[in-house]
């Protein structure tokens, strides 16, 4: 491969990276969005539900985010074989945007199991005067 095939395909799977990161967000936000919304009126039962079904989208998009950088660490390798000074130096960036995806994830599902923490009123007597 020559020097411009690796860095063309390094920027392909950045933007592969960057739409699993914004899929994930997306997902967290609506979770997070409708645990808030609903508050105290779902049941531990859907709650459950819902964790579960999060849970597995977010494995999905951790996986294929991690595919991802795996196969561009691998590009990068090659770059600096064949003595390219071009290589990505993202270490830092995916170290913090892993903790981000893994602690948010943790976070949303806390919401989604105890909605009193987003101080939700729910009880229709506090509304009235």
């Amino acid at each position: 491969m020559t020097e411009f095939e690796i860095v063309t395909l390094i920027q392909e799977y950045g933007a592969a990276i960057s739409d699993q990161y914004n899929f994930w967000m997306a997902t967290t936000f609506a979770v997070v969005i409708a645990s808030y919304t609903a508050g105290d009126r779902l049941n531990r039962g859907f709650r459950s539900v819902l964790v579960v079904l999060y849970l597995m989208a977010c494995i999905v998009f951790f996986l294929r985010y991690l595919g991802a950088v795996n196969a561009v660490s691998i590009l990068a390798e090659r770059l600096q074989a064949i003595g390219s000074d071009l290589g990505p130096n993202l270490i830092a960036a995916g170290y913090t945007r892993r903790l981000l995806m893994i602690s948010g994830t943790l976070v949303a599902v806390l919401i989604v199991l105890f909605p009193s923490w987003t101080g939700v009123a729910t009880d229709d007597a506090e509304d009235q005067p």
